[in-house]
């Protein structure tokens, strides 16, 4: 059973990442821009959205802003696939055409949307049926053992759901831009098969991955916390006080998510590349020597 070289991964997306910014940027910059407008025109819409609701007394408008979330999404699926695939190629020196835009859109960029869709199905299915389990269980412990166990058993099952759940993502999502890029076959099948008893590996290298970005979005999550008003108002407190916190809020949004959003893109563009090479690396390291695919080295 082949295994991915860990230290080798990391160490090939970081130094793909570096030595690669400006095609890097150059393959993503029209994608975030667009991930971009949307969190600037959505965002604070939402929360202006809820005050609407709270002083009509009506679902109208946060119904409204859910339709838009819900294209919103697609629209990002669509960004974060044209990226996944151009950032592939340029790993695997497949790369064609300019490196300054992207706007490839090939059978490989269909695939990445298929297979990301049908993940996000198996997650939500996952969830209700891992809801449902947990709920029996809690039933029955609380019948035959009483409150007290019951707790302690609830607790173990969370746990034991959560590990399951994160299990079948890492197995089914790490490799689905490369098997998308080189591959016709089924991806998230493919995907599954490949990373066979690579669990930890894939868990190892996506925290040494993630680790920067997700230290740069805690600074700007503190430095938001300090723009953004403080709590909201209790539940039972008068309309007009939530009406004037969520408007705040909006128009606070507004004001910040200009500077904000170029930082975000541009953590955003380095976590992309990192991650589409570490997954191209680990491909390869799983496919070679004998993959029957062609020349999938990024060597």
């Amino acid at each position: 059973m082949a295994r991915i070289p860990v230290g080798q991964t990391i160490a090939f997306a970081y130094s793909f990442t570096i030595g690669n910014i400006p095609a890097i940027l150059g393959l993503q910059w029209l994608q975030l821009l667009v991930i971009g407008l949307g969190v600037y025109f959505f965002v604070p819409a939402y929360f202006s959205a809820i005050a609407s609701t709270i002083a009509t007394q009506s679902s109208g408008p946060v119904l409204a802003m859910l339709g838009a979330m819900i294209l919103v999404m697609l629209v990002n699926v669509a960004m974060f696939s044209m990226i996944y695939s151009a950032l592939v190629r340029l790993a695997l020196h497949r790369a064609t055409g300019p490196i300054y835009v992207n706007t490839m859109v090939d059978a490989a960029f269909w695939r990445i949307i298929k297979a990301y869709l049908l993940v996000t199905l198996l997650y939500v299915g996952i969830l209700i049926a891992g809801t449902l389990v947990i709920r029996i269980v809690a039933l029955l412990s609380r019948s035959v053992m009483g409150e007290g166990a019951a707790g302690a058993v609830l607790d173990v099952a969370d746990v034991t759901f959560s590990v399951f759940a994160i299990y079948i993502l890492l197995r089914v999502s790490f490799l689905i831009p490369p098997v998308s890029v080189v591959e016709e076959s089924a991806v998230v099948r493919r995907s599954w098969d490949l990373t066979r008893g690579n669990s930890w590996q894939i868990l190892v290298v996506l925290l040494a991955i993630l680790a920067p970005f997700f230290a740069g979005m805690l600074i700007i999550s503190a430095v938001l916390s300090g723009i953004l008003p403080g709590d909201p108002p209790r539940p039972d407190a008068a309309p007009e006080l939530a009406v004037a916190y969520f408007n705040d809020v909006a128009t606070r949004l507004s004001s910040a998510l200009p500077w904000i959003i170029p930082i975000g893109m541009l953590l955003y563009a380095m976590l992309f590349g990192l991650m589409s090479s570490a997954a191209t690396f680990a491909y390869c390291a799983l496919t070679a020597p004998n993959n029957g695919k062609g020349d999938v080295s990024v060597a």
